[in-house]
């Protein structure tokens, strides 16, 4: 694949794997879900109505958890770390899906919601860089929407 075929190739994957579905649950994953991934710290998963689950990694070889991070219609960003953010989420539609650089070494999957909020994976809760996409979807496929490191574009 050459550098001019990388970002439509991957906002090709994430609109086919998200667009359209809602977000039906924000919740952290178990101990039994983060001891499968080798995982030590928690996240949230984002669970889609067409029982798609997505969780952020702070890399594309799934070394460890990642953060959401949440920008709402004002441009304010957070992690998503607290019930009343989770909660904001509930019930919203996802309209598009584009592949952005938030300020990062990494460009990373942007998920806009109907209510102008946009969600994306962070390396960590400090922002210190953007991370990908894990998840299964509805017929137990995986899903991997990674970060695109820009040197490399």
């Amino acid at each position: 694949m050459t550098p001019s075929e990388i970002i439509p190739y991957w906002n090709t994957a994430a609109t086919s794997a998200l667009v359209g579905r809602t977000i039906m649950q924000v919740r952290n994953l178990s101990s039994g879900e983060l001891t499968g991934l080798g995982w030590f710290r928690t996240t949230q998963l984002v669970a889609l109505s067409d029982n798609t689950l997505l969780f952020p990694s702070m890399d594309d070889e799934g070394n460890g958890s990642g953060v959401w991070f949440s920008c709402d219609a004002k441009g304010r960003v957070s992690p998503l770390t607290t019930p009343a953010a989770r909660k904001a989420l509930m019930g919203r539609t996802i309209t598009k899906t584009t592949y952005m650089n938030k300020g990062w070494n990494n460009l990373v999957v942007v998920i806009e919601l109907d209510n102008g909020v946009s969600l994306f994976p962070g390396r960590d809760a400090e922002g210190n860089d953007g991370g990908a996409v894990f998840g299964q979807g509805p017929t137990n496929e995986d899903i991997s929407l990674p970060a695109i490191n820009s040197r490399y574009l």
